[in-house]
């Protein structure tokens, strides 16, 4: 059952040459040349331990031509802990050029900005993934339908993040729809029905002041 608070994405695609750059990163197109980058702006990043914002080079995620691994792409995340934050968002991308072979010649400016609790099971993590790749997919013109959506978002956690999260929160996030909870199988991803809730039938989420964990991992966003 979708919550009241919700993840959104914003994204705007840009050519290269013509793309407003960040001060640090015109220093590097200066070197490399105008190529494609992803830059990122969360906003809510004071609240929590990380950077409020992020930037790569796109060529980053390729090793000659094809998509870097995702273990490799894990590693590139974990080097600095203010910034692995960016891998729920741009993590998105590497997988759609892993799964789907997408290819990305234009640059990206993604704004987040999310009212989803951090670290209260709520899928707070899963909504950011799943908006960001609902927004790519909107932007690129990509027909990904939510089940799939969902199945490419849960990789982008087991295998870029590095959680060993099911496609639980994901599937909700993809298929839920408002005043309805989803009835589904994990295993494998399959959604059974959208059952209507009675409209004099309310649920309340009661914080327990306990931070969600998986299997030792604190969830960040």
């Amino acid at each position: 059952m979708p919550i009241r608070e919700a993840c959104h994405v914003a994204i705007q695609r840009s050519d290269p040459i013509k793309q407003k750059l960040w001060k640090h990163t015109q220093a590097r197109q200066l070197a490399n040349g105008a190529v494609p980058i992803l830059q990122i702006v969360s906003f809510g990043s004071e609240l929590s331990n990380r950077a409020p914002t992020f930037d790569m080079d796109l060529s980053d995620f390729m090793d000659g031509d094809k998509p870097i691994s995702y273990e490799k792409a894990k590693e590139y995340f974990s080097q600095d802990p203010s910034q692995k934050w960016a891998a729920y968002v741009a993590g998105t991308v590497l997988v759609l050029m892993t799964e789907l072979g997408v290819q990305f010649t234009d640059s990206m400016s993604i704004l987040v900005s999310s009212s989803v609790p951090e670290g209260k099971g709520v899928s707070s993590s899963a909504s950011v993934e799943v908006a960001t790749m609902s927004a790519i997919a909107a932007v690129y013109g990509l027909n990904i339908a939510p089940r799939d959506l969902a199945i490419l978002c849960q990789k982008v956690e087991n295998h870029i993040v590095g959680a060993p999260c099911g496609v639980m929160d994901q599937m909700t996030s993809a298929c839920g729809e408002a005043n309805k909870l989803l009835a589904m199988v994990c295993q494998p991803a399959e959604v059974k029905e959208l059952v209507s809730i009675p409209t004099h039938i309310r649920f309340w989420g009661l914080d327990s002041g306990i931070r969600h964990m998986l299997v030792g991992l604190i969830m960040d966003l």
